[in-house]
């Protein structure tokens, strides 16, 4: 199985160089940007882990949020956010299992309007027809 292989790899290297291009990227934004560029540099990490996240998780994600007929997790393109907010304002009726319903009310204090703007996102970039 090269795909596990491949997984291995990409894992060792994230770590090992990760790490110093974390570090390095920090250093990078503050003294060429400021913070401005700190928080954009931030912004995307968090990005690219919700996309993981989406993508590891789709399974019990796709299990303990999403009802029957829900939009899925999985698309490595999708953040968890915009799954949940597909599904909470897509459809006619929401179609998010009560766990998926406190996870968007956690993010939506945390954000406000979190699990709309992440919709209204996902309609934009995949231009989707309401």
């Amino acid at each position: 199985m090269i795909e596990l292989l491949l997984l291995i790899i990409s894992i060792t290297l994230f770590i090992v160089v990760g790490t110093l291009g974390f570090i390095w990227a920090i250093f990078e934004a503050i003294f060429k940007k400021g913070l401005k560029g700190l928080k954009s540099y931030f912004f995307d990490i968090a990005l690219s882990f919700d996309q993981t996240g989406n993508v590891v998780c789709q399974h019990i994600f796709n299990h303990l949020m999403g009802k029957g007929g829900a939009h899925k997790f999985g698309n490595p393109d999708e953040t968890v956010s915009q799954v949940l907010g597909i599904n909470k304002y897509h459809f006619k009726t929401s179609k998010l299992h009560p766990a998926g319903r406190v996870v968007g009310n956690i993010l939506d204090r945390i954000d406000k309007n979190h699990l709309k703007k992440a919709y209204d996102n996902w309609i934009r970039d995949f231009n989707i027809e309401k």
